[in-house]
């Protein structure tokens, strides 16, 4: 089977090249380090033949140091040994430059790559004289296409079938500053229309870089996004509320009430359409994401925080670690491969475990939407992600005072160029983690669902005549509810608390069967401030813990993976007891002004 093998430097479209390829779904985002192993598909080209498609983690040079570029060197010579391998190198058109530093290293190496150059729209004022200047002097194929562009695909096999191998011009270089002045000197005559016109971009820089505005600038982005979470996901919320109290009416007129009938209806669909209640949310949230991950703006955030990072003993490219965790922990945690030393990526990774992770923001969503008024819902969602923000650096500055190692990594100095973001592509992306959020429902919610309303029915006889506190599933939280009852947690609230171990959003389908309720968002929430034991306090309090806590069962199995035992049992110890103090604190403050 032929092979293609995707090289060239992180952030260039060698992923998003090879999920388009091969039909996969690997995690891309506006930064390095995403891709930190080998990773291969297979794909079918437009004349039939099957290939298999290589994704090789990004690397600057063949002299790096980092794991994931000596693995990439790696892979690429033993590939090379193979027969019916093509490398192609990706490159951004806005740093072809600097790209060509590695088409240098593998030409050294034997290998004449297609070079593939990566064009936006409001890049093809590159011109095609650039390209063929560059395709001479190289003595290389060249391919240009925005990758994510309709039908690029078909375009790419088309390329790759006329591909025809030549052998490299022989070229040595002893250092990296030899290379880079062999381009510098090889195309030093080149000033093309698009590099005149850099004024603007370079003034933006200027303010999303300034030590001061640049960070006003940030929180200014994030709080715009969490208003517009609530403000306009409120709409369609009540949309898929209603459209969920209507089939379980539904079914509950056409299969009556009995045991399975009850298990369908107040079991799973009341567990799964309570957290796809919030969907709207998260296509909402991962949609501004998009636009600012697109526009290169999320890199900028390195150099914007790299001062203050420097303080805990971090590079500020951490930064964009720490904002993976938004979306999910576990990718953010194993991209810590792509940092410099042990030190740091012990600090990233137990700072990412406070970055509310979108798993969370239903369990935000239901908490926020029932106990807080509507005028403020938008600024509280922004305070709790503010405030795990403040303990993820507090936690980085504890560690780095104690734990001894290595100092931080250089901050790179190479980032995207700024450029306007497709709308159509961010709504691409939020649909598809949209997608990728409801067959996590799938996963977890399904079978946690059905297993939490077995645990709160059974058994059966004791719970129809004294009601679901003779459950099992009642016994076993009314154990441990004496340890949260300084929180003003009950049992039920307890039992919400462990099933969000397995994943956080299945505590919103746990609220809905405790509580009983059909309808989630309106119904659970007059449920939750109707109960005898559940009051602003113990909202707040609640927000805080669930923020705080330990992280789901995955999470912590990357983090065993990535940095061994005794660091997961530090994730579940160091999180659990800051939550529980952080929870006793604003209970009782809160407490003071009810009364």
């Amino acid at each position: 089977m032929k092979t293609i093998c995707l090289v060239g430097n992180p952030n260039v479209g060698k992923t998003t090249l090879f999920n388009l390829l091969t039909g996969q779904h690997a995690a891309t985002i506006n930064a390095s380090g995403t891709t930190v192993a080998t990773r291969s598909g297979i794909a079918t080209a437009f004349d039939k033949t099957t290939w298999t498609i290589v994704d090789m983690p990004g690397m600057y040079s063949k002299n790096a140091k980092k794991d994931e570029e000596a693995a990439a060197w790696r892979a690429i010579d033993e590939y090379n040994l193979q027969g019916d391998v093509i490398f192609v190198q990706i490159i951004n058109a806005t740093q072809w430059r600097h790209s060509l530093a590695v088409t240098l290293d593998l030409q050294q190496h034997g290998i004449n790559p297609i070079l593939l150059f990566n064009i936006r729209k409001d890049d093809n004022d590159l011109g095609t004289a650039l390209y063929a200047e560059i395709k001479d002097k190289m003595m290389t194929e060249i391919i240009c296409g925005d990758i994510e562009e309709r039908g690029f695909a078909k375009y790419f096999w088309q390329q790759i079938a006329l591909y025809k191998h030549t052998k490299p011009p022989f070229r040595s270089f002893s250092t990296d500053q030899e290379k880079f002045s062999f381009v510098g000197e090889l195309f030093k005559d080149i000033d093309t229309h698009h590099e005149q016109r850099e004024w603007g971009r370079l003034l933006l820089d200027r303010l999303f870089l300034h030590s001061l505005f640049g960070v006003v600038i940030f929180f200014a982005f994030m709080w715009i996004i969490f208003e517009a979470t609530f403000i306009v996901g409120a709409l369609p919320m009540d949309w898929i509320d209603s459209a969920v109290g209507i089939l379980q009416s539904f079914l509950r007129g056409i299969i009556g009430d009995g045991f399975f009938a009850r298990l369908l209806v107040d079991g799973l669909i009341t567990g799964v359409g309570g957290t796809i209640v919030f969907v709207p949310n998260l296509l909402i949230l991962f949609f501004f994401l998009s636009l600012l991950q697109q526009s290169g703006y999320l890199a900028r955030t390195s150099y914007i925080f790299d001062v203050l990072f420097k303080k805990i003993g971090i590079s500020g490219k951490a930064s964009v670690h720490l904002l993976m965790g938004f979306g999910c922990n576990v990718p953010s945690i194993m991209a810590t491969k792509s940092l410099d030393n042990r030190k740091e990526k012990i600090i990233v990774a137990m700072m990412t475990l406070f970055m509310s992770c979108s798993a969370r923001l239903p369990v935000y969503a239901l908490l926020i939407s029932a106990f807080i008024p509507f005028r403020f819902q938008g600024i509280t969602l922004f305070a709790v992600y503010l405030f795990g923000i403040i303990i993820s650096l507090l936690t980085g500055l504890l560690l780095h005072t104690t734990h001894q190692g290595k100092r931080r990594g250089k901050l790179l100095a190479v980032i995207p160029r700024l450029v306007f973001p497709s709308f159509a592509r961010a709504l691409r992306y939020a649909v598809f983690k949209g997608k990728m959020f409801v067959v996590r429902i799938g996963k977890f919610i399904v079978p946690a669902s059905i297993i939490l309303w077995l645990l709160f029915s059974f058994p059966q006889t004791a719970v129809e005549t004294d009601g679901i506190g003779a459950s099992y599933g009642a016994t076993i939280s009314k154990i441990i509810e004496p340890v949260f009852a300084p929180l003003g947690f009950d049992w039920r609230i307890t039992a919400g608390i462990l099933s969000g171990l397995s994943a956080k959003e299945v505590m919103v389908a746990s609220f809905a069967g405790l509580y009983g309720t059909s309808d989630e968002t309106i119904e659970l929430g007059n449920a939750m401030r109707a109960a005898e034991n559940f009051s602003l306090p113990v909202a707040l309090a609640l927000l805080v813990f669930t923020l705080l806590y330990t992280p789901c069962i995955a999470v912590l199995g990357a983090i065993r993976a990535e940095l061994g035992t005794r660091w997961m049992i530090f994730a579940i110890l160091y999180p659990t007891a800051l939550a529980w103090l952080a929870a006793f604190a604003i209970y009782h403050f809160a407490l003071l002004f009810q009364s």
